[in-house]
This record gives structure tokens, C-alpha cells and sequence, in this order.
């Protein structure tokens, strides 16, 4: 599968329910953007449902998974809801955007090392945190490396790393073993939401101050 899709593993997990709510969000968020992922999740759910259907036994992970995937199948293009304009549908698919308590320029965006802006999705936690961020055109990331997983959907621009080029609708997922320095595409923001389930931990002097201040 190309690195800018979800493998098999996560994408199963996710048929299962068994994944935390914030990756969940991510994997629906993509897949509501990548037909060829969504495929994969049905042939995961047509498994499970003759499993399920053989052993007469009840799915426990079909809660989060059923609240997740209630907005899939709306037109994310569609008309501005009530809360969303039409700016926010059309670059925030669904299962995102219910966690949204605004449109994207009513929302209060933190300030995170110069002009990169976020919000958190979800309250952090001690280690981990799921974050919608917008990142300046051409900028180059601080290199760093992972103490968990990092997953990253694009919603609109796009950026690139050792790994691949990723635009909207891929996702970028990096572990313990990944040490990267992502480089925004030129001429556009790039707008993505982001899920770790441990901090990064960052390389060089501007690494230094952001690991003491504890922003990542």
C-alpha cells in the first residue's frame, strides 16, 4: 500500500472498533477522502460481519466506531451547516468537523513557534494530543523523532519528508523508529490535523527550547 495511505493493521483496527477516538476521527477523515482505503474497510467489515454473524457474538468496539462513522456518508462538500460555513465543509470532511465547535475562521487558534497555528481537538493528555494546525508556506519543520506514534492527515496543501510527498487526503504515520524534518509546499498553507499518542521530540537548538517548553 502506498505510504500515503493507512495499512492494513490500522485499517483493520478501525473495522474492529478498537481505535482510541482521535485516530478513529483521523482514519474516518481520511477515508472519507480516499476511496481506495474505504474499499479496504469494507472488505475488514464484511469479515467481521460473517464472524460476528458464526459465533452469534456482539461487536464491543461498534460504539466508537458507529459514533465516528455517523457522518461519513454526508456530502462534506455540501451546504453550510448551521455551526460551519461553506469554507469549513468544504475542506473539513465530517467526521472532523464535529468536533468543531465553529467555522475554521471563528475557531481560536493558539500560536506555536512563529507563525504556526493549532487547535486542540480533543483535551491533551498527559502524553498524547490530537490537533488541527495550520502551517505556513515553505517552512521547514524542526527535525525530530517520535517517542510513540504520530499520524497526520492533509486537508488542504500539502508537505513532504524523507518518506514521500503527502496532499490532501494522504496520511503521513511516523514511529519510534522515523526521524524526519517535513518541508511545507510553497505557495499554499498546509491545513492538517494531527494525532500523537506520545511526544516528539525535537533535534538542534530550536528543538532544545521547544522540548523545555513542552509544546509538542
Amino acid at each position: 500500500m502506498p505510504d500515503q495511505q493507512l495499512d492494513d493493521e490500522i485499517l483493520a483496527e478501525f473495522s474492529a472498533g478498537n481505535l482510541p477516538e482521535m485516530k478513529a476521527i483521523l482514519v474516518a477523515t481520511h477515508l472519507t477522502l480516499c476511496p481506495d482505503s474505504r474499499k479496504a474497510v469494507e472488505h475488514f467489515d464484511a469479515i467481521g460481519g460473517s464472524l460476528l454473524a458464526s459465533s452469534n457474538g456482539s461487536d464491543p468496539g461498534e460504539g466508537v466506531k458507529d459514533r465516528v462513522l455517523a457522518s461519513l456518508e454526508e456530502n462534506y462538500g455540501g451546504e453550510p451547516s448551521p455551526t460551519h460555513d461553506e469554507e469549513t465543509c468544504e475542506l473539513i470532511p465530517a467526521p472532523l468537523r464535529s468536533k468543531l465547535g465553529s467555522s475554521l475562521g471563528d475557531l481560536k487558534w493558539k500560536k506555536l513557534g512563529g507563525k504556526i497555528k493549532y487547535i486542540d481537538i480533543a483535551q491533551p493528555g498527559k502524553n498524547s494530543a490530537a490537533r488541527l494546525m495550520t502551517l505556513p508556506a515553505g517552512i521547514n519543520m524542526p527535525t525530530h523523532t517520535h517517542e510513540g506514534t504520530e499520524m497526520t492527515v492533509v486537508l488542504s496543501g500539502g508537505f513532504s519528508d524523507a518518506f514521500g510527498r503527502y496532499s490532501r487526503g494522504d496520511v503521513a504515520v511516523r514511529g519510534i523508529h522515523d526521524v524526519h524534518k517535513p518541508k511545507v509546499d510553497a505557495g499554499e498553507d498546509c491545513l492538517c490535523f494531527v494525532v500523537t499518542d506520545a511526544p516528539l521530540r525535537m533535534k538542534g537548538l530550536l528543538g532544545f527550547f521547544l522540548n523545555r517548553l513542552k509544546l509538542w
